[in-house]
């Protein structure tokens, strides 16, 4: 895993992406990436705030306890939310947070961001491309 303000950062193609060149595209004109590490709690806290500039994110939810995500205004939890990040697989002995990746853009959504987890355990690794 990349370390905050490390400038040389690979990861993963996404599945997410029918397209390999339009995901080159979007990594190509980003001019700067953001790193965070989000605590797993079980309660919702924004993961990303809204920026107008943002190209694209990737995320990687390190926590062997699936991810509720609510995009916009309001909480995230299990019975609302936008989407579910699956957790880890701590039972091959070894974690694959690759498998976990999720990388969005193109169009992407630049508002509020929200996460909360099922239980409080991991975190969520977070690039954020401008």
């Amino acid at each position: 895993m990349a370390a905050l303000g490390d400038t040389n950062i690979s990861f993963p193609v996404s599945s997410s992406f029918s397209d390999p060149y339009v995901h080159q595209r979007v990594i190509s004109q980003a001019a700067s990436a953001s790193l965070y590490v989000l605590t797993g709690s079980a309660s919702s806290q924004l993961m990303l705030r809204s920026n107008p500039n943002r190209l694209a994110y990737i995320v990687v939810n390190d926590s062997p306890s699936i991810c509720y995500v609510r995009y916009g205004v309001g909480p995230a939890n299990s019975s609302n939310f936008t989407s579910i990040y699956p957790a880890i697989d701590l039972t091959a002995g070894t974690k694959s947070p690759s498998i976990q990746h999720e990388h969005h853009g193109i169009p992407v959504y630049t508002g509020d961001i929200h996460v909360a987890w099922a239980s409080a355990t991991g975190s969520m690794k977070i690039t954020e491309l401008t």
